[in-house]
């Protein structure tokens, strides 16, 4: 009898992203530390979490954050503290590839 283990291993890579950011989704404007863990378009709840202050009750929908690193989330809180509902909306691009170098052509000579 043959046995056969099936592993699950995540397509991508889990990123975990540290930032700061000012958010004013009503009359109060709070400075959040976000935590922010995510693979690929999914970002992970559990893991992710924010720190606001002032430490007043408010809740908010389609806050826009942008990481440092550039990459976009869209987020639902409920302020000061909870992340509901998140998603990648522009994950990082890769640096760009530097374009092949041709070698400069000389002017034609004349006869």
């Amino acid at each position: 009898i043959a046995i056969f283990v099936c592993v699950h291993l995540p397509l991508h890579e889990a990123e975990n992203v540290r930032f700061i950011q000012v958010v004013k989704p009503g009359r109060i404007k709070y400075k959040c530390d976000f935590q922010i863990s995510y693979a690929g378009a999914k970002v992970n709840l559990k893991q992710s979490k924010a720190n606001c202050k002032p430490r007043k009750k408010s809740k908010a929908e389609n806050v826009e954050l942008t990481a440092p690193s550039g990459v976009q989330f869209i987020v639902d809180m409920s302020f000061p503290t909870k992340i509901v509902k998140a998603s990648v909306v522009r994950p990082p691009t890769e640096p760009p590839t530097e374009p092949p170098t041709e070698p400069p052509t000389e002017p034609p000579t004349e006869p």
